[in-house]
């Protein structure tokens, strides 16, 4: 249930929801809440991230390649390489983050 995921404040973004529960080995699903101007920071981990925006604008910048998305867009990228994520525009934003290990 929506209602019992566990929930944990990353410092520099927001809200993060663990939509699996924090229980998979091979997988992760979180769901990122953040206010307008907030950022992840730069930050790297294993695994390929699959990114699908659900609500607001969000820009993504992995090293030279920055990209901005809006609701349905789709984003992968490998999660060693440092990366950072930033809510842009007036609105809330909320992103669906898939990690996947590296088998």
């Amino acid at each position: 249930m929506a209602a019992d995921r566990p929930r944990e404040e990353h410092e520099g973004l927001g809200r993060v929801e663990l939509v699996d529960g924090g229980a998979g080995r091979d997988v992760s699903i979180v769901e990122a809440v953040a206010a307008a101007g907030r950022r992840a920071g730069i930050h790297a981990h294993t695994g390929d991230e699959h990114h699908l925006v659900l609500s607001g604008r969000w820009r993504m910048s992995q090293g030279e390649h920055v990209v901005e998305l809006g609701p349905g867009d789709y984003l992968r990228w490998d999660g060693a390489i440092p990366h950072d994520a930033e809510v842009i525009g007036p609105d809330e934003g909320r992103v669906l983050i898939i990690t996947l290990a590296h088998g």
